[in-house]
């Protein structure tokens, strides 16, 4: 079939930075982006990475040059004038912005000695906020003006993996109008089941936007059943919305025993780590809903008893964490028994998994857990706080805790030292190739492009 005969279907890029590490929400949207090109080139379709400008879709393939994503990397042919030009307009942009702040701040600091520094700390805030805002404004610009229109046809599938829900509803409601068909995919509502841990604003937008999106959707994927449910209960508690039929597809895994899983250490603080005494490993952002404080009481603790063992937190970013970052900074353990790691490659988080004493999972809610699947794939111990999503994806193969019990953590990682290392060997889970094929099988059915039956397994609509 010639490529330009092919059915297309869309994957929403919009907000997603390129450039950057790709962790959470990203590293979802680029697995399925990845493996969707393998399928499409097998089967018959193409999967084309779109964002969203003016109620338009806009061809993402060219910014992805340099990027996580392996396949743009093997096509030089696709470094063309116009991402030269867009390089220099962002560099243009950033001098700008850092020039605004630069000007402003020193008269903030004068202010601040003659009012107050919370007069400083607000103000800077919402004036780093505000230049911040309209950076991506304006890069989101570039972009439109940079990027090529897509053209597509009523019946077209707009698969929506990333951040759809930052997205104004009103963009998606046009393009729907135009026959594009719509498929989120919820990570989790988190912000409005649990809105301590999150902004505000934010949160309140979350809350306006989520709702709005869902309703006007043709098909619905949840990344697990709890966040379904959520959805559900949520949705018949307080907005009372029709909602279309949904798919529990969960996330697939990067790393398996033998794959993707280097023979050497490339970073030094990782090899310091691995020849020390036990470790167990707590990777993902750094948040208030992964109760970074309370983790490292418990292991407070067991050092004050003369317990070698070692704690290493993998991660950073996060929000409403500086009340983390000052107790992590400050702490008299720091760079001996605890170990705080940013940055970490995928090969080294792979041998970190593989050798760690354990996994701590302690958070109060999330929407999956991709961790335990990742250190339960490399035969790593599992423990996890005692929470339904964590019961729904790892219930047989974790050792589950409370974390608001006081030492009832410290004393299962007790147990798992004088017990040894006993690697888990029965836990399976599917791939992201093989969630990916279960995904672009469904999409390409919605959209109605003809792919071969032979060896798909169908999902129910």
């Amino acid at each position: 079939m010639r490529k330009e005969d092919r059915r297309r279907i869309f994957v929403d890029f919009t907000l997603v930075d390129y450039r950057t590490r790709v962790t959470g929400i990203p590293r979802v949207a680029y697995a399925y982006l990845e493996e969707g090109y393998a399928l499409g080139d097998a089967y018959g379709f193409e999967v084309v990475p779109v964002y969203i400008q003016d109620g338009e879709l806009i061809d993402a393939r060219p910014f992805l040059v340099g990027s996580n994503l392996r396949r743009f990397r093997r096509q030089p042919g696709l470094r063309s004038l116009h991402q030269l030009l867009r390089s220099w307009l962002y560099f243009v942009l950033h001098v700008l912005r850092l020039g605004a702040v630069s000007c402003v701040v020193p008269f903030l600091r004068l202010a601040s000695l003659l009012l107050s520094f919370e007069f400083f700390d607000l103000w800077k805030n919402v004036l780093h906020k505000g230049f911040r805002a309209g950076y991506f404004s304006l890069k989101r610009r570039v972009n439109g003006f940079l990027g090529k229109r897509v053209e597509f046809q009523p019946g077209e599938v707009l698969f929506m993996p990333a951040y759809w829900h930052d997205t104004r509803p009103g963009l998606y409601m046009r393009l729907r109008s135009r026959g594009l068909v719509l498929c989120p995919l919820v990570h989790d509502i988190l912000p409005i089941t649990h809105p301590e841990f999150y902004e505000s604003p934010w949160r309140e937008q979350f809350d306006r936007w989520v709702f709005e999106v869902l309703s006007h959707s043709d098909h619905i994927y949840y990344i697990s059943e709890f966040t379904r449910d959520s959805v559900a209960a949520v949705n018949a508690s307080r907005f009372h919305r029709q909602l279309p039929g949904g798919t529990v597809l969960h996330h697939g895994r990067d790393f398996a025993r033998s794959e993707r899983v280097p023979a050497e250490v490339t970073s030094p603080a990782v090899r310091a780590v691995r020849e020390g005494p036990p470790y167990f490993l707590m990777v993902g952002s750094i948040e208030p809903k992964k109760h970074h404080l309370k983790v490292l009481a418990e292991f407070e603790s067991l050092w004050r008893r003369g317990v070698q063992v070692q704690l290493v937190i993998v991660g950073g970013g996060g929000w409403k964490n500086g009340e983390i970052h000052e107790a992590l900074s400050a702490n008299p353990y720091l760079h001996g028994s605890l170990l705080w790691l940013e940055g970490v490659e995928d090969g080294d988080l792979a041998l970190l998994y593989r050798d760690a004493a354990g996994l701590l999972q302690a958070s109060e809610a999330e929407g999956f857990g991709l961790p335990l699947i990742e250190a339960l794939s490399l035969g790593t111990p599992v423990l996890a706080n005692d929470i339904p999503v964590f019961r729904e994806l790892v219930a047989a193969h974790a050792t589950f805790f409370d974390i608001h019990r006081e030492g009832d953590l410290s004393a299962q990682v007790e147990r798992l030292i004088r017990e040894g290392r006993q690697p888990v060997v029965d836990f399976a889970w599917p791939t992201w190739s093989e969630q990916a094929r279960v995904l672009f099988e469904d999409l390409a059915a919605r959209s109605r492009v003809a792919v071969p039956a032979s060896g798909w397994k169908r999902l129910a609509a």
